[in-house]
């Protein structure tokens, strides 16, 4: 799946069965939240809120998050006017050329490995 739009971007409560999620160019905020099983791109975005992707909140009622992650993988870059990522559970984060740094990361994520801007979340 492959998002590019100018404005507000608002992806919440879906199950992607492991699917490539793609969200670049963007001048209005984008918002993630409450998915599970998704391997996500973010790039070249503006203000970019990353939360409550774990298979405990997210996706549709009755959905079940079969890798038990948010993401799978993440690839969270060039992005400007903030990133806020919380409350996800992954496997894999990757943060690197956003602006300002560093990433802003509060309590509740659960990351197997991150680097970049994002090391040790």
């Amino acid at each position: 799946m492959r998002i590019q739009f100018n404005g507000w971007v608002d992806l919440t409560n879906n199950s992607f069965s492991l699917e490539d999620v793609l969200i670049s160019g963007n001048d209005g905020p984008v918002l993630i939240d409450r998915n599970c099983d998704m391997r996500l791109t973010i790039t070249e975005n503006n203000d970019v809120t990353i939360t409550n992707n774990n298979a405990e909140d997210a996706g549709a009622a009755g959905a079940v998050c079969a890798s038990g992650f948010g993401f799978t993988d993440a690839d969270v870059t060039k992005n400007t006017g903030g990133v806020l990522i919380e409350n996800n559970t992954g496997e894999g984060l990757s943060c690197s050329d956003n602006d300002p740094a560093p990433v802003e990361a509060s309590a509740g994520n659960a990351i197997t490995f991150s680097d970049g801007q994002c090391a040790g979340f």
